[in-house]
């Protein structure tokens, strides 16, 4: 019921029904940012080249504090070179069709998407790379963090084209062009460079590095082939031809996500493949980091890093690099911190994190897309692909699918996750605690011979008639309003029948609808057929068998209604016998009402049920409920095959107060849990 609900209302498919448990138990999520934190509908913000940032006038959010870029520029020309002919992405358009720029759909990633549309007023891209075609390609991977095509040229030659991570692209350049000229990249240069990058990456924005390297045309002609597999050309010396910054901004509604997360105990880390300082920016955006990291205190108190108590700080910034290095103890103190992004990060170092915190005994859930996250996602507690952005091997390698590939969702799957255990723990409580009522009169029937509460037949009745739909119905319910503000559940010990479940349906509820029913039997019995209370003992065998006569004598002649009825019975043994029937039949129908109140009790487990919606199933539940009882105790023909006899109205009248009796208990006690009273939340709290 609930992973229908899910997928069909909530955007997150269920492929394993067991998963949503663990998903209700998780108590960290490693998520990635582009398009699962942010909107992956990324803008080309800034440009870097001729040694200066610009602005490129199409992003508002920018402000103004750099200058509008020159299109006309030499610099401005050999970047966007590289960027068309080092990216695939297309426009999607039939032949003779006019390129809208906002409405024309583009066949590629969110990255490369964005810079065609940046580039397209600028030269047509498809006429340019029809100009220029493409000799050879080296595809992006995770490890590399960069892509290379090789493209002909209009005089003949071969140009490399390379885009990446700016710190992987500037290692393999010698030379930076500036205003046409071409100077060697000294450390410098080095560090304007990555001055650059910083300051965009630190407005939240994803930096790419563009290199070119125009081939000597006699070294490689015209009918020279290169391979892509056993590289026949050069990686090295090239020429670094500046910087594109793209923004993506969060995804609407993420931070209350976060927010919520983090009140429900669940801890929320960042691991991408982004600068660090782009995944610090955002992640200071969105929640997930709010707290200064060592390196920010430092700057701010004008000291150094190795000046400060580093276990007096909550956030911390690790990149792919540091992880390559880390000791057990770097693992431990990383780990234990509240506010954690990891940057820059290889598919298997992923894998690796996720592998430490398990080893923590954390509840993993771990959100991808990509063919390389797969390792991840089959090591998690829980994975979580994309539905829309996710390639086939990640929703493959996941349990769950997120179809609008929004954390928003997956923070919805796990409340629904809790709501299913408190469900469950929910509809245990509310079985369990009818059966005291139905075992305590075997129990004494066995100890002491009185006679016999409940026959096996109204106990059928009850368990498969009466209460099957009522108990299924609390899969309906809806979540209580501190679902998510509760820590999440320690799945080595709280599990789903526990003591304090036990204590709840079994000593406290149960042993209370065990009373009520013992007052009702003993009523019929005393008040109503006038057998004395301690004639009943070693009495039990026979007692509801009219062909057993032993103990009649004794019976009849201390029975004080016997005389005034002995007409309107044929025998003592018939009298007797119906005393049976109408004394177990109101245990039956004692047992009844009390369940109407338990139910409506189970609906919440310490909210005060004026606060709840009318469940309909339940009421369904509870009129079939009390029509078979009435069947059962009312109609001829199965009164025989029940052995039941109707019940004096009376008698039901009594026994009905139970439910508000019943009901205001449990609200007190809901109550004083709300109210954090210890000594009832130890007890009564399942």
């Amino acid at each position: 019921i609930n992973a229908e609900y899910m997928g069909s209302k909530r955007n997150v498919l269920v492929k394993n029904l067991e998963i949503i448990e663990t998903l209700g138990s998780t108590t960290c999520i490693a998520s990635d940012k582009t398009g699962t934190l942010t909107q992956n509908k990324m803008t080309v913000s800034h440009l870097y080249y001729d040694d200066q940032i610009w602005n490129t006038g199409i992003n508002v959010v920018s402000g103004n504090e750099y200058q509008t870029l020159d299109s006309n520029s030499q610099g401005f020309k050999q970047l966007s070179d590289v960027a068309t002919l080092g990216s695939k992405a297309y426009f999607i358009v039939e032949p003779g069709e006019k390129i809208d720029i906002d409405k024309t759909k583009v066949k590629g990633d969110a990255s490369e998407t964005a810079l065609v549309k940046f580039l397209q007023p600028i030269h047509d891209i498809a006429e340019y790379r029809i100009q220029h075609p493409q000799a050879v390609e080296i595809p992006f991977n995770s490890n590399n963090k960069w892509a290379l095509s090789i493209n002909r040229m209009q005089n003949g030659s071969y140009t490399i084209f390379m885009k990446g991570a700016p710190e992987r692209i500037l290692m393999r350049c010698t030379s930076v062009n500036i205003r046409g000229q071409n100077i060697a990249i000294d450390d410098n240069w080095r560090t304007k460079i990555q001055k650059a990058n910083t300051e965009l990456a630190r407005r939240g924005e994803r930096v790419l590095g563009f290199a070119c390297l125009p081939l000597d045309q006699y070294k490689y002609p015209a009918n020279f082939r290169f391979d892509n597999e056993n590289i026949n050309f050069p990686l090295e010396g090239l020429q670094f031809c500046g910087l594109i910054s793209l923004i993506d901004p969060p995804r609407i509604g993420v931070k209350e996500s976060v927010a919520t997360c983090q009140e429900a105990g669940i801890r929320v880390m960042m691991v991408t493949g982004d600068h660090p300082e782009t995944a610090r920016a955002i992640g200071k955006s969105i929640g997930i980091m709010p707290s200064a990291t060592i390196q920010e205190i430092a700057e701010s108190r004008g000291t150094s890093v190795d000046r400060i108590d580093k276990n007096t700080v909550d956030a911390v910034v690790v990149t792919g690099t540091q992880l390559m290095e880390f000791s057990e103890a770097d693992w431990e103190y990383t780990l234990t911190r509240k506010e954690v992004i990891f940057a820059r990060t290889m598919p298997q170092q992923k894998q690796e994190i996720v592998r430490r915190l398990q080893d923590r005994n954390e509840v993993v859930a771990v959100t991808g897309d990509g063919t390389n996250d797969s390792p991840a996602l089959r090591q998690a507690s829980c994975g979580v692909a994309m539905g829309i952005a996710g390639s086939d091997i990640a929703k493959e390698a996941a349990q769950i699918i997120l179809l609008d590939d929004n954390f928003s969702s997956l923070v919805v799957g796990i409340e629904e996750g809790r709501l299913i255990f408190d469900n469950l723990k929910k509809c245990i409580y509310y079985t369990l605690t009818h059966l005291t009522p139905e075992i305590i009169p075997f129990l004494l029937y066995i100890i002491i011979n009185i006679p016999l509460g409940l026959s096996t037949l109204m106990i059928l009745t009850i368990d498969l008639g009466s209460e099957l739909i009522a108990a299924v119905s609390l899969a309906w319910e809806r979540g209580e309003s501190a679902v998510m503000k509760k820590p999440p559940r320690n799945i080595l010990t709280d599990r789903l029948v526990n003591r304090r479940v036990f204590f709840m349906s079994y000593a406290f509820y149960g042993v209370w609808e065990t009373l009520v029913c013992f007052w009702a039997y003993y009523w019929v019995l005393i008040n109503v057929y006038g057998f004395p209370f301690n004639e009943l003992f070693n009495r039990g065998v026979g007692f509801d068998k009219p062909d057993v006569a032993d103990f009649d004598d004794a019976l009849m002649e201390k029975n004080t209604k016997w005389g005034s009825v002995s007409g309107q019975y044929s025998s003592f043994q018939d009298y007797r016998v119906t005393a049976c029937k109408e004394a177990q039949s109101a245990v039956l129908f004692a047992i009844a009402i009390s369940q109407l109140a338990n139910i409506i009790m189970a609906k919440s487990r310490y909210t005060s049920i004026r606060h709840f919606k009318p469940n309909k199933i339940m009421h369904i539940g509870q009129v079939i409920a009390m029509c078979v009882m009435v069947l059962v105790i009312y109609c001829p023909g199965i009164q025989d095959f029940f052995f039941t006899h109707a019940v004096h109205g009376y008698i039901i009248a009594l026994i009905i107060p139970t439910i508000p009796i019943m009901i205001a208990i449990d609200e007190a006690r809901k109550y004083f849990i709300r109210r954090q009273n210890q000594c009832v939340v130890a007890f009564t709290d399942y």
